[in-house]
């Protein structure tokens, strides 16, 4: 427990001293919400167009997701040598850091996902329903707190940033 938490503290205080990486994430967050607003704006009838549209509109919502997963293999990569250096040390185990880094972004892109769909949900007419406004919230948590971490995973199998992006599109194709 006192590893997770020594990892924690250390994850956040990078975050929060290097701002780039989370910066840059929203505005690709911000962008792709204008984006799909601009595209679907209004779009979204109850005809056969219509159905076309929702489609159209979750491709883009997902698709929008994978941005920040390439900015966490880049985050990843600039970090790993000095966690193989803990690591082989005997300093920290790999689950705290895993869960740590993953946990310490966790509110950052649940802050992301609700930004992105509270510009998107209605601006789209979506239908107005809160059991579906709160689903589409959830979904969108999920998907944003999910992909980085994909990220994340492939940046440590990889040799370098070029071999990271290659098996993450790999996998978006196959997927």
């Amino acid at each position: 427990w006192r590893q997770f938490t020594l990892l924690y503290q250390r994850r956040t205080t990078a975050l929060w001293r290097t701002p780039e990486y989370t910066v840059s994430s929203l505005v690709w967050v911000l962008l792709g919400a204008v984006l799909v607003v601009i595209c679907f704006g209004n779009a979204l009838d109850n005809t056969v167009d219509g159905v076309f549209n929702r489609i159209g509109v979750f491709f883009f919502e997902i698709s929008i997701a994978f941005g920040p997963m390439f900015l966490a293999i880049v985050s990843i990569i600039t970090e790993r040598a000095a966690f193989y250096r803990e690591t082989f040390s005997g300093t920290y185990s790999t689950t705290p850091y895993a869960l740590a880094f993953t946990l310490a972004e966790l509110p950052f892109f649940a802050v992301f996902a609700v930004l992105f769909v509270s510009i998107i949900y209605w601006s789209i007419g979506l239908r107005n329903d809160s059991e579906a406004i709160g689903y589409h919230y959830l979904m969108m948590i999920l998907v944003y707190t999910t992909v980085p971490a994909l990220g994340q995973a492939a940046a440590l199998i990889s040799p370098n940033v070029d071999g990271a992006n290659s098996l993450v599109a790999l996998l978006l194709t196959v997927f």
